[in-house]
């Protein structure tokens, strides 16, 4: 068996955040057959400065333009470095797929790996609209947050060559051997 170039976009800092994720646990099992890259993201108000735990795999770094303690500031200002870092590693790596679970950085990968005809698997688990605008109490900046997540949402999971969820509605539904997931596959 080869191994694959696997790239993780996660929907938080895997190493740093105080609570592990399930693609912690999915990148882990990978990085032990096949060569892993993941998304980390740097100053992110919710996690902490030094590693948590532990995955054997090249950790992909961008720098935001500035700090944010702000959750819903951060998911924005980190857009452009995002964009540029990512745009970067599909010039320098062969990705063969990518796994990803995420609102904005999902949205990014996705138009790269349109463009490089790369296969992804959406982990689409919480992010609905709704998860979203928690980090707003303004109300006209929860209803922006909510429109600007439901879009992206739904171009997300129409780009995704396959996603993975507990409850997604669809007729092309297969349950995934040992798993309590399912994945649907978008024609």
């Amino acid at each position: 068996m080869s191994k694959y170039a696997i790239l993780i976009i996660p929907p938080n800092d895997l190493l740093r955040h105080p609570i592990p994720n399930r693609l912690y646990h999915i990148g882990k099992r990978l990085s032990y057959k096949h060569n892993v890259y993941l998304l980390s993201y740097p100053q992110h108000p919710l996690a902490s400065q030094k590693s948590i735990r532990t995955i054997h795999c090249k950790k992909i770094l961008f720098k935001p333009m500035l700090k944010a303690n702000d959750l819903g500031l951060y998911c924005l200002i980190k857009i452009i470095p995002l964009h540029e870092t990512l745009s970067k590693l599909f010039k320098e790596i062969e990705i063969d797929i990518i796994i990803h679970a995420n609102i904005i950085p999902s949205y990014i990968v996705l138009k790269i790996a349109k463009k490089y005809k790369i296969p992804s698997i959406y982990d689409y688990l919480d992010h609905f609209p709704e998860s979203s605008t928690t980090y707003y109490s303004n109300p006209v900046l929860k209803k922006l947050a909510y429109d600007f997540a439901l879009q992206t949402i739904k171009y997300n999971l129409e780009m995704s060559t396959h996603i993975v969820n507990i409850c997604l509605p669809t007729p092309k539904v297969k349950l995934v051997p040992q798993s309590s997931t399912v994945v649907s596959k978008f024609p």
